[in-house]
């Protein structure tokens, strides 16, 4: 047994180093293009390629509309680079954004120009970045039989994007999962958003070189027709074949470890994985020869052939220590598991390790049944919930120890349960817009909607409310007011007044307001005389005199606002006078001026027809009063004040002023100062409904408005009288959308204050909400039992599955149809270490050498553990001890009479009676005949 499986063992080893792997290759390098411009350098093109190829696209919000379109153009024309048809190359597209969107699948179109046609016409959705849902979405339906998917046929799937995935742990799996039923992902990157990073998590591995992956990137959708060629050629590419391997050729060797060579040859160098040569050993038995014999035994030959001066019996008499055979193995040091077992021998005739060489006790390892008594580790603590709200799950996880799940430990090695369970908060539907903000011209009308299952509108993204412009007929408005008219009197309160029209409507109703506005002007009192006051006493007190009466100009000046004299006299008579002449001094011409002197008295006309004789007197030209002077300012503006005027005494004789001057000292501005009165009570409302003012007004007394007294003579107010429109109402409730598009949900009841304010002029809420239910949710099944694991042991993958009801997985139900968990993550069974190799079966001749190994982790040796538990080497092929040719015959030991003759052999490489059976010496009568002898 052991000279087959050297062999096989020998080749194995040898294909393994032969076998080279090939490092990846920077995608930017010049060694890359080089490299990848020439993968099909000399080729015809790839026209009658069969290939089943899915374009998947994003169509997201971030792609502006002239480069989604460029992105078709793209599309449009690698489509020229294939033949299309059932029996050529099939093509498929999907987009995806918020949602994976069918365009048409792989048996949709059967000719390039019905597909580009098909493929223009696509129309952008906008929204998120889900690869993920498109990755899947791609996976579970395009490459189905009923789609047009081929057994056989090449699956390739070609994503092109601008930006990085929403959730890349999903966009990840869902590639793995893609790979894994052999669809070949191609990935291009647009522009500086998307990360290598990303476009790796997606892409497969070109064949035969691990980590050169198929990823391109380009700096924006223009320039996609740049890797035009180079895309065209992926999806070309196919693995190169090996031709078959020639036969093994001759043996190196006819003995002694020879090797044997077999080859085969790649039609595109490079291009097939694997070694074009194989070695494998041949004739692996010793050469028998006399050069193979060793040199213990050349040393025994020799000094034995030396030794002629050595007694015979010396030779005979001399024993070498040897191993005694192997004895029977113990009995396993395990009931179950793996353990251990011994045997041993002796060393006869002399000391272990000193006269035998090698071990006296061998270990060998035994395998037996696997142990009951496996148990289950503590639960892990459970993992974080696999989402927020909405039924989530978190898992946990035990391993069997010291045996395998469900084989040795009963029960499940991961436990699930549900986590945040509540609803997740999600917006009603939209509800009505409501009435305009304006009952004409431009306005704004709202809709509301309601988070439903959050404590405020910030659980739920987005705004709660929108608005839309709404525009009714023109407003009766207003035109621009006209100039004020002028006032109507001078004075004592007169009115301006200006006028507008309502256009579109009538004034006051329609367009609020008074069409006439009235203003008063000129309000101070208009200047008059007041009546005329008593007249003085009589200006003498005999004889003729003057009386005087006085009268005011009230609120003016006299000359300019009140015209006419603001005195009148009149002569008086009071009595006779009598006179003196003491009193009659010359100079006092003024007094009298004109007197008539008698006897040196001044006589007055009053008195002239007292006077008996009369005779001219003073005829000199007497002494006359000058002009009066102007009136100075009043004392004061108001409240009594006085003002005065001077005259002067003239000498008209001599031309020249008297020295006396004359003062009039007289009342002015006896009125009290001017002051506001106080404001009369506000008048009525000028409107009767609607907005109006209510005025007003007090007096300046004794003075002019806004000059004698500052302020305004008139205050208003407004008024508002109740609307002059029909009291508001509210009109009908009206239902908005469901808050969900099926099952039970909650929608919004809205009804509209009719010309009003709801809160204001209407009482009451003009929202309420109420249960509707709608058709059955597409919603996932119960997930179906747990598969077989995929391994028995070192780390398995066990699946189960569930429908979407209702619905269809990826667009209305989110999530995947497939549940994966890790299962017999113990470690396999495994070959342990060789023991070292027994004693040789034989100590010449050719024996045998073992060494045994155990199957670990339980497992059962040719079942869990592939490959001979143990292993045999030849050994000692080296001759056993021998006799030499026996020597010739010694002389006879007597001339005649009959002698002895002897011969003697040695044993080459041994002990004489030990290693090799038989005498060392032989004899023979000789000489028989009988002697002569001397006679008498």
């Amino acid at each position: 047994m052991g000279r087959i499986l050297i062999p096989l063992l020998f080749a194995a080893l040898i294909q393994n180093v032969g076998t080279q792997r090939h490092s990846g290759i920077d995608k930017h390098s010049d060694e890359y293009r080089a490299h990848h411009s020439g993968i099909h350098g000399g080729d015809e093109g790839c026209t009658n390629t069969k290939l089943d190829l899915v374009f998947v696209l994003d169509e997201s919000s971030s792609i502006w509309g002239p480069d989604f379109k460029a992105q078709l153009q793209f599309l449009s024309h690698i489509t020229e680079d294939f033949r299309i048809g059932p029996d050529a190359t099939q093509i498929a597209v999907l987009t995806f954004s918020n949602r994976a969107t069918d365009h048409f699948y792989l048996n949709r179109y059967n000719t390039a120009e019905a597909l580009q046609k098909a493929i223009v016409g696509i129309r952008q959705q906008g929204g998120g970045t889900y690869t993920n849902r498109a990755l899947d979405r791609m996976r579970e339906r395009y490459f189905l039989a009923a789609n047009g998917g081929r057994p056989g046929v090449p699956k390739l799937g070609i994503i092109i994007t601008d930006g990085a995935s929403r959730d890349k742990a999903l966009t990840a799996a869902a590639a793995a999962e893609a790979r894994a039923q052999n669809i070949t992902l191609v990935a291009i990157g647009v522009g500086a958003n998307i990360g290598r990073e990303e476009l790796n998590l997606i892409a497969s591995e070109r064949k035969g070189k691990p980590g050169d992956k198929y990823t391109y990137t380009v700096e924006n959708y223009e320039a996609l027709d740049s890797i035009r060629v180079e895309l065209s050629k992926v999806t070309c590419e196919e693995p190169a074949k090996w031709s078959p391997w020639t036969p093994y050729s001759t043996c190196s060797k006819t003995c002694g470890d020879g090797s044997q060579t077999r080859t085969r040859t790649c039609p595109k160098p490079g291009k097939c994985p694997g070694a074009a040569e194989q070695t494998r050993p041949c004739n692996l038995r010793p050469c028998r020869s006399k050069s193979n014999i060793s040199k213990e035994q050349e040393r025994v030959s020799v000094d034995y052939l030396q030794l002629s001066d050595t007694p015979v019996d010396t030779i005979r008499n001399k024993v070498l220590a040897s191993w005694t055979a192997w004895s029977e193995w113990t009995e396993c040091s395990v009931t179950c598991d793996t353990g251990q077992t011994t045997r041993s021998r002796d060393c006869r005739n002399g000391v272990p390790s000193t006269d035998c060489l090698g071990d006296s006790i061998e270990v060998g390892n035994c395998s037996k049944r696997l142990c009951e008594t496996a148990w289950w580790t503590q639960w892990s603590q459970f993992g974080s919930c696999s989402a927020t709200c909405g039924d989530g799950v978190r898992a946990r996880r035990r391993d069997c120890h010291g045996g395998i799940a469900g084989i040795n430990c009963t029960g499940p090695s991961w436990d699930e349960q549900k986590c945040n369970e509540k609803i997740c908060a999600v917006w009603s539907g939209w509800g009505p817009y409501g009435s305009c903000s304006v009952t004409c011209g431009r306005g704004e009308a709202l809709g509301t909607r309601k988070c439903i299952g959050g404590s405020s509108p910030q659980d739920c993204r987005g705004p709660d409310r929108r608005a839309r412009p709404c525009k009714r007929q023109s407003c009766p408005e207003w035109t621009q007011w006209s100039h004020f008219s002028q006032c109507s009197v001078t004075c004592g309160n007169g009115e301006r007044s200006r006028v507008r029209t309502c256009i579109g409507g009538e004034a006051g109703y329609s367009c609020r307001g008074d069409a006439t506005e009235y203003i008063e002007c000129n309000q101070r009192p208009c200047a008059t005389w007041s009546q005329w006051g008593e007249y003085s006493s009589c200006s003498v007190s005999c004889g003729k005199g003057l009386k005087v009466r006085k009268r005011k100009c009230v609120y003016g000046r006299i000359g300019s606002d009140c015209r006419g004299e603001d005195r009148q006299q009149k002569s008086c008579q009071a009595g006779s006078c009598e006179i003196h002449a003491e009193d009659l001094r010359v100079g006092m011409g003024p007094l009298c001026p004109d007197g008539i002197s008698s006897d040196g008295t001044c006589i007055t006309p009053a008195v002239e027809s007292n006077l008996s004789d009369q005779s001219p007197c003073n005829t000199q030209q007497c002494n006359i009063w000058g002009e009066w002077s102007s009136l100075r300012s009043c004392s004061v503006t108001c409240g009594n004040g006085t003002q005065s005027r001077t005259r002067v005494c003239e000498d008209i004789e001599n031309n020249v002023q008297c020295s006396i001057r004359q003062t009039d000292v007289r009342s002015c501005n006896e009125g009290a100062c001017p002051a506001w009165t106080a404001w009369t009570p506000y008048g009525a409302c000028s409107v009767t409904c609607g907005s109006g003012t209510q005025v007003r007004s007090r007096r300046c007394e004794e003075g002019v408005p806004g000059v004698d007294c500052p302020g305004s003579e008139r205050e208003s107010r407004p008024c508002n009288l109740g609307s002059c429109r029909v009291p508001a109402f509210w009109g009908e409730w009206k239902d908005t959308e469901c808050s969900v598009t099926c099952g039970a949900g909650i929608l919004l009841q809205v009804r509209e204050c009719v010309g009003g304010s709801p809160g204001v002029d209407c009482a009451g809420s003009g929202e309420k909400t109420k249960l509707c239910v709608l058709k059955s949710c597409p919603a996932w099944g119960l997930w179906g039992k747990w598969g077989a694991c995929s391994k028995t042991c070192g780390g398995g993958e066990q699946r189960r599955y569930r429908s979407c009801e209702n619905g269809e997985p990826g667009q209305d139900c989110i999530g995947s149809t497939v549940d994966k968990r890790p299962c017999n993550s113990n470690d396999c069974p495994s070959w342990g270490e060789w023991s070292p190799y027994s004693t040789c079966s034989a100590t010449c001749g050719g024996g045998l050498k073992n060494r045994f190994r155990a199957c670990q982790g339980g497992g059962v040796p040719g079942v869990d553990c592939l490959g001979p538990a143990t292993e045999s080497v030849a050994c000692n092929e080296e001759q056993c001890p021998y006799w030499s040719p026996w020597t010739l015959y010694e002389a006879c030991s007597r001339t005649c009479g009959g002698g002895v003759k002897t011969r003697t052999r040695v044993c080459i490489g041994g002990v004489a009676g030990v290693d090799c059976p038989g005498p060392e010496t032989d004899s023979a009568d000789c000489n028989t005949r009988a002697c002569r002898k001397w006679t008498r």
